[in-house]
């Protein structure tokens, strides 16, 4: 919908003993208003009755002028909203949330989530929403672990490569299917494999590797990385965005992100040591998240906690959008191992 706002510019003629008064209306703005809602439809396709999973809706703003996201409405269980209204969207900005689908019972379901909008002259949207309950197995499980690996890691890092290593006995133990990746980041980000599904062996290569780079001499550094590494805060957006985007996810399967940092992260305009520019802002990972339909699970400091387990800018956090959870980093330093971080269950038919 575009609107033009006018400004009158009134003109007084005097000569020839009369006067004349002269009016022209001259077009001096156009504001646009219009926006889109990001998909069209929401499947969640077949979900354990046990289990529960989260989609994205985007509403991106194209327009000019700011819009408001004045109310959003769904018919009630098994679809609930898990962000709160209203909420402003400026120009050229968007806002994501997320919708849980938690079926409960064995059948089909279908639903829609209706948007209202202020300026009223917004048409009101549906997204319809449909999933299916059923029931069944543990599902295969991708785990990816995006770890910073800056050098004040070292002792958690240490202490998390035990406790990757007793629940992947674990997982083995009970015969599970479970596909690994890694991302690393400090000022850069390393997405080891190119996104491809890591043997338990080169896993623990790929991290040891880290480990004998972030405990090498100052100046002595992997020849992948950047030649400082002083970071603070770190590039923990751009790497939870490239881990979500470029592994390899098969499909229908329960897939977790676990995150370990014990800082913080910047937005774009802001560059990194090295001329690392940050990519992503924080509404752009949120998103990517949503829509690889990953979990979050963070393992950080909570004296660092906007946007992982509090909210950043009145958004909610990335572990309350994507429906996971989240540790205090000294915890797995003080040995708490990711069998009782995760709530790990073997017959959790979510998985993990």
């Amino acid at each position: 919908m575009k609107f033009r706002i006018f400004g009158a510019l009134s003109l007084l003629l005097a000569g020839c003993g009369e006067e004349k008064l002269l009016e022209a209306k001259i077009p001096v703005e156009q504001r646009t208003v219009d926006l889109q809602v990001v998909p069209t439809a929401v499947e969640f396709g077949a979900v354990n009755i046990a289990c529960t999973k989260v989609a994205a809706i985007n509403v991106i703003n194209t327009g000019t002028v700011s819009i408001e996201l004045a109310q959003v409405t769904i018919g009630g269980a098994p679809f609930l909203l898990l962000t709160d209204f209203p909420k402003k969207v400026q120009p050229g900005r968007s806002f994501d949330f997320g919708v849980q689908f938690a079926p409960g019972e064995i059948g089909n379901y279908a639903d829609a989530a209706t948007f209202t909008f202020d300026p009223p002259e917004l048409e009101t949207q549906t997204v319809p929403l449909g999933g299916e309950g059923i029931a069944g197995p543990p599902p295969p499980l991708d785990l990816v672990f995006v770890i910073d690996v800056s050098t004040t890691m070292g002792a958690e890092i240490n202490a998390l490569y035990q406790s990757v290593d007793t629940l992947l006995d674990h997982v083995t133990d009970a015969g599970l299917d479970v596909h690994l990746g890694l991302t690393t980041y400090v000022n850069d980000v390393i997405v080891h494999g190119n996104g491809a599904v890591l043997p338990r062996s080169d896993f623990f290569s790929e991290l040891e590797t880290q480990l004998e780079w972030q405990n090498a001499a100052w100046g002595i550094r992997d020849s992948q990385r950047q030649a400082d590494n002083w970071d603070m805060p770190e590039n923990l957006l751009d790497a939870l965005y490239r881990a979500a985007d470029e592994f390899a996810f098969r499909t229908h399967v329960k897939r977790y992100l676990v995150l370990m940092t014990d800082d913080t992260f910047m937005e774009p305009p802001a560059v990194y040591t090295g001329d690392n520019p940050a990519l992503y802002r924080y509404d752009q990972a949120a998103v990517k998240l949503l829509q690889a339909g990953v979990v979050l699970h963070s393992i950080h400091s909570l004296t660092s906690a906007a946007g992982l387990s509090e909210p950043y800018n009145s958004t909610p956090s990335l572990v309350d959008m994507t429906g996971g959870t989240y540790h205090d980093i000294l915890d797995v330093v003080a040995g708490q191992s990711l069998d009782e971080m995760l709530n790990y269950l073997v017959d959790d038919p979510c998985g993990l």
